[in-house]
């Protein structure tokens, strides 16, 4: 199989010697021209599809009119009713054809070119496809109608009829053939035969011929006539009679053939030889220009991965300092500069510009000697003017130049220093042309730097501006987010008399998005005080609204002196009622009761608090940790534990103990062992919190870290109580016992406002609760809490009375003597509080 488009030499010599032996069997001329147009057919192919390349193949032959067969004398007769035949009248018969369509491949089908008479030379040229192919094949009219070349007669020309655009021209007159059939090119050749008659063969193909493929056609037209020559003493169709043949026209046919054959492969040979040559010149020149572009695809290739790898480093750095020294140590290294210095601009966050500067040098008193500020990164100055050219310099010996101060402004070298003599100086700037400093690269030989130097380091300089703005845009909005998560978060601890107190917020380094971690210290009555830290799940604004959110709903439900388990179930139904289904908010919510020395807690997911005794002993609270906030339906329970002078309470977000290099149970115990470090000694709570967080934390924790640590304070309190039974009888017990300890607290000048409001709260709950109950004084410095404690769960509340009645107005009386009061719901019924100021 061949490819028509690319036909070789090679090729050729091939398809020629193949053609001459298809014809071995033929037993009749017709089988013989049959067997030479389905082997063209079958060898030429797509090499891609398979499917054949001619379109359409036929071998035509001339004869006299004796040599037709009574068939073709009627198919003639029909074709040109005018005819008047006779034994030598000329005609050119098909004798095989086969193409893509079914009636191409009988030639009894063929309606007009089965047979055709030429009994002029008007009537050759008449048929203007004939006429055309001939003219083409070098065939003229009278050579046709005058009759059979004699035996002996040279006809050596075996010309090549090439159309190589079917549709141009009026070589081809149906168009509409070649439009519908997809003709491109068409090939023809011809040959005489030992009898004198003449052959022609045409293939019509659907790929486009160049004419140095055509020309290979004429060794094919050689090799066709060889294989016709056998079949010119047999019949011309089965069942004719066999046709004379002289044995001497024979062999010269045969030789003459032979004669032709070599000199086609001559020729071939010779112009294949100047082909090979030419082309030996051109694969040469391609060889060595290739080698060039390789060299220079080679010196690029290592410049594109040398800025990629150096882009890919300043794209993942979003520190600035780290960037900018990132940047010009890669710079110096790539160019092999000496010294490379980066002055740039950066902006504190007031917006101020400040000049600074990053150095590669194996100059350690380089830094000293650039202009202030130095390039310590914790300095921010003022900006400076500079000097260094906006554009990009490259000079190959600057001891040459009459203004080289104004293109190095850097004092590099020193005396008894070689003076720098190469300077390459690239501006960065940004896209939109900011300027963001510049380059100045550094060498004491002469004509170090090259315009490959310069394109890298344009090319570093790009990439770095590009890995600023991104830095810069990244602080900016980092530092918008932590403010934002600052301004949901309390500022300074709160000054109570009862705790010493400490909080951490440390944002993650996952990115720019705030967190969803809060935590929150809520003063509440009588002293107590609500401890709350709290976790949503995710980062972004939704996480931080919600946040915001719950932090206020907390302080809402805190106010209202519920117990920690009903603020979780309080908390939980408005986190259901937020629908977010998909996020997971956990929250511990204790109180510290300094008057019994308990904490109070409810846990909802969250990781367990841990309480640290005054002698060291830490304990981690993980009873009824219960589950996240927002499933409906939850019970949250309350748990107590001591919490008495020197003890540590510990509460945070999962930040501080989460890490991929060992499990949450690991953490937790790494945990408590830095907490027991911690204990003994002089330490602050602050001092406890920044230690943990910095034994704990590597400062590249991916999530957000918030941690509240309070320590109970030795307590000034003095406090004093009653049991009382609910009868009238009690209210006098309550005014005598208020006055016995008031005398003995040397709080005399408020025994009788600190007795009107017992009286009020002892007589209201033996008339409305009826059950026994507990009178507590409790002395603060500066305050005297009065709390009844019943069983009854109905809370009281403060109703206006008409002005002539004289009932309903206890609790208005309570209000009037003290700085407050209220009610807090307890499991077992209520505590009714006042709080009255000593001084």
């Amino acid at each position: 199989m061949f490819d028509l488009a690319n036909f070789t030499v090679s090729d050729m010599v091939v398809c020629s010697s193949e053609l001459r032996r298809v014809t071995a069997e033929s037993a009749t001329t017709e089988d013989a021209a049959r067997a030479i147009v389905q082997h063209l057919r079958t060898t030429f192919r797509d090499p891609d599809t398979g499917r054949s390349q001619l379109v359409l193949t036929r071998l035509f032959q001339t004869m006299p009119w004796r040599n037709l067969t009574p068939d073709l004398e009627q198919c003639a007769l029909r074709r040109q009713p005018d005819l008047v035949p006779h034994p030598d009248l000329r005609c050119l018969t098909l004798l095989a054809t086969t193409g893509d369509h079914p009636d191409w491949r009988d030639r009894t089908r063929s309606r007009r070119h089965q047979v055709v008479a030429f009994p002029s030379v008007q009537a050759v040229r008449r048929a203007p496809m004939i006429s055309a192919m001939l003219d083409q094949l070098g065939v003229t009219a009278e050579e046709i109608v005058a009759g059979p070349l004699s035996g002996d007669t040279e006809w050596d020309r075996h010309d090549i009829t090439h159309i190589p655009d079917a549709l141009a021209g009026s070589a081809v007159p149906d168009k509409e053939f070649i439009r519908a059939h997809g003709i491109k090119s068409v090939i023809g050749y011809a040959g005489k035969l030992p009898d004198g008659e003449l052959f022609t063969v045409l293939m019509f193909t659907r790929v486009y011929v160049p004419a140095r493929i055509a020309e290979l056609f004429r060794t094919v037209a050689v090799s066709t006539r060889l294989a016709l020559l056998p079949l010119n003493t047999a019949p011309l169709f089965a069942g004719g009679p066999g046709r004379h043949t002289p044995v001497r026209h024979l062999a010269a046919a045969r030789l003459d053939a032979l004669e032709q054959l070599l000199a086609a492969h001559e020729g071939t040979s010779a112009q294949a030889a100047l082909v090979a040559a030419d082309a030996r010149d051109r694969v040469r020149s391609q060889q060595e220009q290739l080698a060039y572009k390789q060299r220079r695809l080679d010196q690029e290739t290592r410049i594109v991965e040398t800025l990629y790898r150096v882009g890919q480093k300043l794209t993942r750095e979003l520190n600035l300092e780290r960037l900018v020294q990132a940047a010009t140590d890669a710079a110096t290294s790539v160019i092999a500069a000496e010294h490379g210095i980066f002055r740039y601009i950066d902006y504190d966050t007031g917006g101020v510009a400040d000049t600074r500067y990053a150095v590669t040098s194996a100059d350690p008193t380089l830094i000293d000697r650039l202009p202030r500020p130095r390039p310590t990164f914790a300095a921010r100055t003022r900006p400076q003017t500079t000097v260094v050219p906006p554009t990009t310099v490259r000079r190959g010996d600057l001891t040459e130049e009459p203004g080289a101060a104004e293109l190095l402004p850097y004092r590099v070298s020193t005396a008894g220093q070689p003076p720098v003599r190469s300077l390459l100086t690239i501006p960065v700037t940004t896209a939109t042309g900011e300027d963001l400093g510049a380059f100045s690269f550094c060498h004491t030989r002469a004509d170090v730097f090259t315009e490959r130097d310069e394109q890298l380091a344009l090319g570093i300089a790009a990439q770095a501006a590009t890995a600023i703005e991104n830095a810069r845009l990244f602080r900016s909005v980092r530092d918008t987010a932590v403010e934002l998560q600052r301004s949901l978060l309390p500022q300074v601890p709160p000054d109570l008399d009862e705790l010493d107190i400490a909080f951490r917020y440390l944002p993650g380094a996952k990115g720019q998005q705030v967190g969803g971690d809060w935590f929150d210290v809520i003063p509440l009555s009588a002293g107590r005080i609500a401890l709350v830290v709290g976790d949503v799940m995710g980062r972004g604004l939704q996480a931080a609204a919600v946040m915001g959110q719950l932090r206020a709903a907390v302080r809402a439900y805190a106010v209202m002196d519920l117990p920690p388990a009903r603020v979780m179930r309080h908390l939980n139904r408005l986190v259901t009622g937020l629908g977010g289904e998909d996020q997971i908010i956990t929250c511990v919510y204790a109180v510290y009761d300094p008057g019994d020395a308990t904490v109070h807690w409810s846990n909802a997911g969250h990781l367990p608090p841990a309480l640290i005794s005054a002698d060291g002993k830490v304990e981690l609270l993980e009873d009824d940790l219960g589950v996240p906030l927002g499933l409906d339906g939850t019970t949250f329970e309350d748990a107590m534990v001591g919490f008495d002078a020197g003890d540590q309470l510990l509460l945070y977000t999962d930040g501080l103990v989460e890490s991929h290099d060992a499990s949450l149970t690991d953490r937790l115990q790494e945990l408590t062992e830095h907490i027991d470090g911690t204990t003994g000694g002089t330490c602050t709570v602050a001092d406890v919190a920044d230690l943990l967080a910095k034994t704990m934390l590597t400062g590249q924790e991916p999530d957000d870290v918030a941690l509240l640590l309070v320590r109970a304070r030795h307590s000034v309190e003095r406090t004093a109580g009653l049991d009382l039974p609910p009868t009238p009888r009690s209210a006098r017990e309550a005014r005598d016992f208020v006055r016995a300890t008031l005398a003995r607290w040397n709080l005399v000048d408020h025994s009788d406002t600190t007795c009107s409001v017992v009286t009020e709260l002892v007589s209201n709950a033996a008339e409305h609760a009826r059950t026994p109950m507990e009178l507590r004084l409790r002395h603060h410095p500066g305050r005297l809490i009065v709390e009844v404690v019943d069983h009854d769960g109905r809370l009281p509340k403060e109703i206006a009375s008409p002005g002539h009645d004289e009932r309903h107005r206890g609790l208005s009386i309570v209000a009037g003597l003290t700085t407050d009061w209220g009610v807090r719901p307890t499991d077992t019924g209520k505590i009714v509080w006042a709080e009255i100021r000593d001084r």
